[in-house]
């Protein structure tokens, strides 16, 4: 096994073993001794990967992101509707985690991650706001904010509705602000 490989497989191992731990207890009952005996790894290696529990939260949250838009690259998906309803479709498939934050309270650790996503997300679409260079941010931060929020509301209650249904709520909100601004 490559040492690339075996650092991949060490920070999996670790996440994972953070995650089935979240299901039972808060972070802050958690220790950094439990999720490397869980994960059967030493104490050295989870500080060659991380600094924080919360380190290992917001790398994965990075991680599937990259793979969201790796996906949305690889399909050219050209159409917003397929591209948000692929993305409620990653937070379905990955509930069980999400849903975790959730109940432990951290769900905000997406909004720092999710900002730099719509970015880039935009740029998978060539689409850039109307808006002066130095209120991007402001622009980001309200757009993920929002967009977490319609995420948070749908998990929390169940996600009866379709991937698809989500992406016409997003859709049909993003229209009527339009029309506000109009």
């Amino acid at each position: 096994m490559s040492n690339s490989s075996q650092n991949t497989y060490l920070k999996v191992c670790i996440r994972d073993s953070l995650f089935t731990l979240l299901e039972d207890r808060p972070i802050e009952k958690i220790s950094i001794t439990e999720i490397v005996a869980l994960a059967g790894v030493s104490r050295m290696s989870f500080y060659r990967h991380y600094q924080t529990k919360e380190e290992i939260i917001i790398t994965y949250i990075r991680d599937t992101f990259e793979q969201y838009i790796d996906t949305i690259k690889s399909q050219n998906f050209d159409s917003f509707e397929l591209a948000s309803g692929l993305f409620f479709r990653f937070f379905k498939e990955n509930h069980g985690n999400v849903l975790s934050l959730i109940n432990n309270e951290l769900f905000h650790l997406f909004l720092p991650v999710f900002s730099g996503f719509l970015q880039t997300f935009n740029q998978v679409f060539d689409q850039s706001p109307d808006i002066p260079e130095r209120h991007l941010k402001f622009y980001y931060s309200y757009n993920a904010g929002g967009l977490l929020n319609l995420v948070h509301e749908w998990m929390k209650n169940g996600m009866l509705e379709s991937e698809a249904d989500m992406s016409q709520i997003l859709k049909n909100v993003y229209l009527s602000y339009r029309d506000f601004e109009a």
